[in-house]
């Protein structure tokens, strides 16, 4: 071969009970019967990818991988280490698991475990996908297993086309109905079923299932990892990165006109699903369309695409012995329903987050060393430099101590801090939940660039953070800008803990959803509310216009109290901001001094519901 050239790959189809004929939309001419699944690029010995031109062709893969290790930058393993696939789910796939690396070794001879993603390519309008469960210990897993609580047991979530999941090996999960997918995972066919609808094959056998070793390999509680979609723009172009994880990487590119493209660091896959493009490189022009899969080779160099099209580029992993790992700042979040664990970049961008139910009524114990795991599963990538928690209070973020926070039970006087740095041997700072999103907003949200910022989040509660040249205002007992117990109105609603009247007990989600089902109990959510409202119901406007009453009165104190350059408001009250933004600022200005009136800007938080994760991951700035 005198020239680097991208190197074409014939599919590999595959007939599957729940498949059918959605796949040849996308460029394929499909066997008869329902084809589920398209092994576009596979060098596995269950459906082997073959050459369709040029010197190699009707070579295999598995061939190439041997015989011509330059292609690919002589890489260490001896076996090809990714599988791509496109998948039409016509009728529910069954919920599965699969092992990783190790137990796949061990119990199934293969290669490699599985971790896989999707991209969801196209899906019906109410589609979903299973991924994830609710059991709380390996024993309450097995017992509903035992019982065939499914419904109870696995979770569903909403989709719609260019959603992306990340599934790493242990998650319990299946694509289900009306919705094509493109599926990148480890070259691994170990699959273990757990439950399939009682369905039968043409012969009308049940399919098998594999619920010894599914329990041995789920992931307990369910963990799910998420990490930020980094897009690149020229012009109508976009670059866009969907993961960076330990065994891969996948990038979506779409491209209007011309777009050129770096070298890649090893070789690289590609696969055209849309439109028509050049590949052009120093050797050569190549037309490309859809249903092309490809193999771009390790010395290809830089080379440029041309046209309008989407395609998809996936590069593997450093091998092991090559990997270094990333540096960043651990961050915890440890709220009343859900405990994430996130690898927080010097940028404020997160790496990697990790999410697990909390399980709070387990009591400390549980969450903490669930906690660690999360931890210690984030190190097998990233190299921390601390650990920071946000944490509802009271707390004692000077001695690190949780104190006994209303919405987590049994946490009287615990030493979070101490706990952690005697297993993890890392600094370890706490800090109240609302201060650190004020920290995180004033440093990388609405709030950078200033010198004085006040943050206050409107949700079940209200709280409030004061961050002053880019450091929390905390106070003498650790109470600064505590504004949920500040009081509006002291004929108002009493409350078991709070002041009658409070800020919290008149204006946050809590006291919203009390007046709903006060009065407006056919109303199911706050949104519903405002819309309500906006619609003319004077009922549901009368709660709103009390509401804001109440927020812009409290608003206004913090200002003249504080006289910051800006405060932000966030909080998930403020997902419903578009029907009463505007009018909670004119309620605001109404209750200022003239010479402050339109003087402090009041901006909604930027970094949606990250800004504590962020914040807490800074806490070491804190000095």
């Amino acid at each position: 071969m005198t020239k680097m050239e991208p190197i074409f790959f014939h599919p590999v189809f595959k007939e599957r009970i729940w498949g059918g004929r959605k796949l040849q939309g996308y460029g394929y001419e499909l066997p008869e019967g329902n084809v589920g699944e398209s092994w576009l690029i596979s060098a596995h010995p269950h459906g082997v990818s073959q050459v369709n031109r040029g010197v190699f062709q009707g070579k295999t893969l598995q061939q190439l991988w041997q015989e011509h290790p330059g292609l690919f930058g002589h890489p260490p393993e001896e076996k090809f280490p990714l599988l791509i696939k496109l998948l039409d789910a016509t009728h529910d796939l069954s919920v599965q698991v699969h092992p990783d690396d190790s137990y796949a070794n061990k119990y199934e001879q293969e290669a490699y475990g599985k971790t896989e993603c999707w991209y969801v390519v196209d899906c019906e309008e109410d589609a979903e996908l299973i991924l994830g469960h609710t059991a709380a210990t390996r024993e309450e897993l097995a017992s509903m297993i035992d019982a065939g609580q499914w419904t109870d047991l696995l979770q569903r979530i909403p989709i719609q086309p260019g959603d992306f999941y990340l599934i790493p090996s242990g998650t319990v999960h299946a694509i289900c109905q009306g919705t094509v997918v493109l599926e990148v995972q480890q070259s691994s066919d170990a699959t273990y079923r757990l439950y399939d609808y009682d369905r039968t094959d043409s012969q009308g056998k049940k399919r098998e299932l594999h619920l010894k070793k599914g329990l041995d390999v789920i992931q307990v509680p369910h963990i799910r990892s998420t990490e930020e979609r980094k897009v690149f723009a020229e012009g109508e172009n976009r670059v866009e990165t969907l993961t960076e994880n330990s065994r891969f990487s996948l990038h979506r590119i779409q491209v209007q006109g011309d777009l050129a493209i770096p070298p890649h660091r090893t070789y690289a896959l590609g696969n055209l699903l849309r439109g028509s493009l050049h590949l052009i490189t120093d050797g050569g022009v190549y037309p490309l369309k859809p249903g092309d899969s490809f193999l771009l080779p390790h010395d290809l160099g830089s080379y440029r695409l041309s046209g309008s099209g989407e395609l998809f580029i996936t590069e593997p992993a450093t091998p092991p012995e090559g990997q270094t790992r990333k540096k960043a700042k651990a961050a915890v979040d440890l709220g009343g329903t859900n405990l994430r664990v996130a690898a927080i970049l010097s940028d404020g961008s997160i790496g990697r987050m990790l999410t697990s139910p909390t399980f709070a009524h387990l009591g400390p114990d549980y969450i903490i060393q669930n906690m660690i795991q999360l931890l210690q599963s984030l190190q097998s990538e990233w190299d921390f430099e601390s650990i920071g928690i946000a944490s509802p209070g009271p707390l004692d973020a000077r001695q690190g101590v949780i104190l006994h926070p209303p919405n987590l039970p049994g946490w009287e006087a615990i030493p979070l801090k101490d706990r952690l740095q005697s297993i993890l041997n890392l600094p370890v700072q706490l800090e109240n939940d609302a201060n650190a999103a004020a920290l995180g907003e004033a440093l990388f949200g609405a709030g950078q660039g200033k010198q004085s910022v006040f943050y206050m989040t409107v949700s079940t509660g209200i709280g409030g953070g004061f961050v002053y040249e880019g450091k929390i205002i905390q106070g003498a007992h650790s109470c600064a800008a505590e504004i949920g117990n500040m009081v509006i109105d002291p004929h108002g609603p009493e409350h078991p803990l709070l002041n009658r009247g409070a800020l919290e007990v008149m204006a946050s989600g809590t006291a919203l959803n009390r007046e709903i089902q006060r009065e407006l109990s056919h109303l199911d959510s706050t949104a519903a509310l405002f819309r309500s409202a906006a619609e003319g119901n004077p009922s549901a406007k009368r709660v709103v216009d009390e509401f804001l009453q109440s927020l812009s009165i409290g608003i206004a104190n913090i200002i003249h109290v504080v006289d910051p350059d800006l405060l932000i408001i966030g909080g998930g009250v403020l997902q419903s901001k578009e029907w009463f933004w505007e009018d909670l600022l004119q309620k605001v200005q109404a209750y200022l001094y003239p010479q402050l009136r339109g003087q402090v800007e009041i901006k909604p938080a930027a970094l949606e519901g990250n800004s504590g994760l962020i914040g807490a991951a800074h806490l070491d700035s804190q000095g």
